[in-house]
């Protein structure tokens, strides 16, 4: 088997076990409707501060196309966790902001993933620690190749 096949069979296994962690996570939190794009969206908004974040900085930060996020976001004003308001100087540009509901439902949300960390064995606690950095790079090598593929 040749490097790329054996690269190509490791995507396919980190993206079964991917979508099994993320069922086993929808299923331990499930009392909350909150997705997980949604939850980073939060954590990204709540970054920016009282200045707020353009919406086209959360599109290119969760590295969703600009519809799914407008749709994420939508959801999140109605759900008054999140507000619009327009650019002080730039009028063409909304500014989202996280609101005071949106910051704790953030707080659960974080003390859920808390309780969850809490059950970790320290193997598999050491084992995230490790893993989380490779999986960035490995996220953010991917979405470079997606990029220059579509230019």
């Amino acid at each position: 088997m040749t490097t790329v096949d054996e690269n190509a069979v490791a995507l396919i296994g980190l993206d079964a076990r991917i979508q099994q962690m993320d069922q086993m996570l929808d299923r331990l939190l499930s009392d909350d409707d909150l997705a997980g794009p949604a939850v980073q969206a939060l954590q990204i908004v709540e970054a920016a501060g009282r200045r707020g974040l353009r919406q086209c900085a959360l599109a290119e930060s969760v590295s969703l196309p600009a519809g799914t996020v407008s749709r994420l976001v939508d959801t999140l004003v109605k759900g008054d966790l999140v507000s619009r308001r327009p650019h002080p100087t730039d009028r063409r540009v909304t500014m989202l902001a996280l609101t005071a509901a949106g910051g704790r439902r953030l707080d659960r949300r974080r003390a859920d993933y808390g309780r969850l960390a809490d059950a970790l064995t320290p193997q598999a606690a050491e084992a995230l620690r490790v893993v989380s950095p490779l999986l960035d790079l490995i996220a953010e090598t991917l979405a470079r190749s997606v990029k220059s593929e579509a230019a």
